[in-house]
């Protein structure tokens, strides 16, 4: 039993110096990273560059006033890409915040183990420290032997005599010891794991849980911190993160005016009209419902993109065709230009066509 809690001992003190090693590479590595991190954030402008901030939004409010095109708010496939009042998480964030609460939950699990190892042990422990309260004594003093008295019955000086008296000597001296062992010296005394140890324990395995669930909160946070220590990259980025957000409209618009055209072309912009427009189930049924859950939404004809009516989404009248603010200012500075409307009015589609390539091209030049 005494090799066996030698070996427990020892292997549990071999666990917790690996644990204290590794504990101390991921500390070092957690500063490689942020160097790393610091690096790549002020040398690559697309590196980790999806945030959008106070720069951004300075940038298209004066955009939007000299009515040039503007960015905000943004398409619902932007939002997918780029963070702007984003709450919930995306799809990589519920990704990376799941492994960590794996990887924390496995480490809990693991120092749970040891300290399950710890109550192990101190129970077998425990009855050594039982046993060895009491003391062993063997032997004693038997208080009436008398060597003298002896040696008088021995008579003669032969060696049979002196071999005789060396015998019954040293019997009487071994009477005479007094051997008495204190087993509680031998104690282990062994000593289990305090409710303090435990209680730290379970906060930090609690904060491990926490940090896991929002990790993807201080990742978006870690952008915060580093661009309030150089406000001047940071303001650098912002504007290339606009730069680059204003070029892929653009192109986006260039896709959806082509895409315009042809359907008019092919006489199939009033029934896409009809089916875009075309109100929920709820709606239908309890209109007042589906406003408080908010489910009255427009598809803008032109980009596909779904909102509220409202500042941002004109809705039109007659047909009911939505179309995006952004879209309709490419093509009239009229707030209530209905694309679906200029199709049905004209006499013939050839006029409607013509008419539309039209005013694309006298709003080309405005929308830099």
């Amino acid at each position: 039993l005494a090799y066996l809690t030698l070996d427990a001992t020892r292997a549990v003190f071999a666990i917790v110096l690996l644990f204290s090693t590794l504990l101390k590479l991921l500390f070092i590595g957690l500063l490689f990273k942020t160097q790393s991190y610091i690096s790549k954030y002020l040398q690559d402008m697309d590196f980790d560059n999806i945030y959008i901030g106070d720069v951004y939004e300075r940038i298209d409010e004066r955009r939007k006033n000299e009515s040039r095109m503007y960015l905000l708010p943004l398409k619902s496939h932007e939002r997918k890409t780029v963070f702007w009042h984003k709450i919930g998480y995306t799809g990589a964030e519920w990704v990376r915040a799941i492994k960590a609460v794996i990887k924390s939950t496995i480490l809990g699990i693991g120092l749970t183990m040891l300290f399950a190892a710890d109550n192990y042990l101190h129970s077998l422990m425990y009855v050594l420290d039982v046993v060895t309260q009491g003391d062993l004594k063997l032997g004693g003093s038997s208080g009436q032997s008398n060597t003298a008295a002896a040696a008088t019955l021995l008579a003669g000086d032969g060696f049979a005599a002196e071999l005789i008296k060396g015998i019954l000597d040293g019997f009487l001296n071994l009477m005479n010891i007094d051997l008495t062992y204190k087993l509680s010296g031998c104690a282990p005394k062994v000593i289990l794991s305090s409710h303090d140890l435990r209680f730290r324990f379970g906060i930090l395995w609690a904060t491990l849980l926490l940090l896991g669930i929002f990790s993807g909160y201080l990742l978006r946070l870690r952008h915060i911190v580093v661009g309030f220590f150089y406000p001047m990259a940071h303001q650098r980025r912002q504007v290339h993160l606009y730069n680059t957000m204003l070029a892929n409209r653009m192109r986006d618009l260039n896709t959806n005016r082509n895409l315009l055209v042809q359907r008019v072309k092919e006489n199939r912009l009033q029934h896409e009209v009809r089916l875009l427009s075309k109100p929920s189930m709820i709606a239908e049924v309890a209109p007042k419902l589906a406003k408080v859950l908010r489910l009255t939404k427009g598809t803008c004809v032109i980009c596909r993109d779904t909102r509220e009516p409202g500042s941002e989404m004109y809705i039109c009248p007659v047909d009911g065709c939505a179309t995006c603010h952004q879209c309709q200012r490419i093509i009239s500075n009229d707030p209530e230009f209905c694309v679906a409307c200029v199709d049905r009015n004209e006499a013939s589609i050839t006029d409607a066509l013509g008419k539309l390539e039209q005013i694309y091209k006298n709003r080309s030049p405005n929308l830099t």
